[in-house]
């Protein structure tokens, strides 16, 4: 049995959505990035992993230190500009928190009690926005999509399977985790 799921993933980053907000109006700048932003879903795509935004950590900036698994101090910046080759352009924007969840475990590692802090101009936002979704076309779109009918899925999928079946490296992922599918 398959399931299919959709995720909806953006170009725009979660900075640009902050700069939004701070568009509409200056006064209530925090609250309104609290509202737009907290419980949202974001990508980072240095490492293509989810995360859900928990919290604004507007004391904390891309030039602080933090320890990391070595021992060593470093600031966000060199962190994500030696491990990932990303230069972060805002120093000045807050972090934000998320804390791991059941769901971002990897296999043969320890969840953490510890929150992960993010940069956010290097966090793409997911899902739709309340533009997206006051854009009757756009939504007609994306149903056509989402609901197809049998006879389009099945070749779909007929396809997904070809793919996970002579992919090496998604081979070798599933055998990390022991798992195993018979093939279409």
């Amino acid at each position: 049995c398959c399931e299919v799921i959709h995720k909806i993933l953006r170009l725009d980053t979660v900075l640009e959505q902050m700069q939004e907000v701070n568009k509409k109006g200056r006064e209530n700048f925090r609250s309104g990035c609290d509202k737009v932003l907290l419980g949202c879903t974001v990508l980072t795509r240095y490492n293509n992993k989810t995360y859900r935004i928990d919290n604004i950590s507007w004391e904390k900036h891309p030039t602080d230190s933090f320890e990391s698994i070595n021992g060593t101090s470093m600031t966000f910046i060199e962190y994500f500009e030696g491990l990932y080759n990303r230069t972060v352009r805002d120093w000045q924007q807050p972090l934000l928190v998320c804390m791991a969840t059941l769901g971002e475990m990897s296999p043969g590692v320890p969840v953490s009690s510890e929150p992960v802090f993010l940069i956010p101009e290097l966090c793409y936002m997911t899902g739709l926005s309340e533009e997206h979704m006051a854009n009757s076309n756009l939504m007609k779109a994306i149903g056509d999509h989402i609901r197809q009918e049998s006879a389009m899925r099945s070749p779909t999928w007929i396809e997904f399977s070809n793919m996970m079946k002579d992919n090496a490296e998604i081979q070798d992922e599933l055998k990390s985790w022991n798992l195993k599918f018979s093939y279409i």
